[in-house]
């Protein structure tokens, strides 16, 4: 991942956080947005948290996985791809929760770990994870 550029972030739990850790990739979750719709793995370009992820504020043991963002597809591309009610549903859900949908990226693909820059939450500071074991 090159330096200057912009970081898209993954957010999780904790708990989501460690599945991913001992898979080595990150993976849409298969039926999340429903079974007619493609799976989808969802980055932000907020930089602190975003909403959609889990709440308005992330909660202890709350990790990302960020990716340059021009790796990843933007949110008006994936929506194409989806049924129209079902895109719109989601960006109202987004705004209500806070988010801001021209702000999310995604990918249709798996991520390698080794592709990441990998952070956890420490106070209101993200910390670089050591995912090297």
């Amino acid at each position: 991942m090159k330096n200057d550029s912009r970081i898209a972030w993954h957010y999780t739990s904790g708990e989501r956080a460690a599945e991913i850790l001992r898979a080595g990739v990150l993976k849409a979750a298969e039926g999340e947005l429903g079974s007619t719709q493609p799976a989808l793995l969802w980055f932000s370009l907020r930089q602190h948290w975003d909403p959609i992820a889990h709440g308005s504020t992330p909660s202890d043991g709350a990790w990302r996985f960020g990716v340059a963002a021009e790796e990843l597809l933007p949110w008006r591309q994936l929506a194409a791809a989806m049924d129209r009610d079902a895109a719109r549903a989601l960006e109202r859900a987004g705004r209500k929760a806070g988010s801001d949908p021209a702000l999310w990226l995604g990918s249709r693909d798996p991520v390698e770990l080794d592709l990441c820059r990998i952070e956890h939450l420490h106070g209101d500071h993200w910390c670089s994870a050591d995912h090297g074991h």
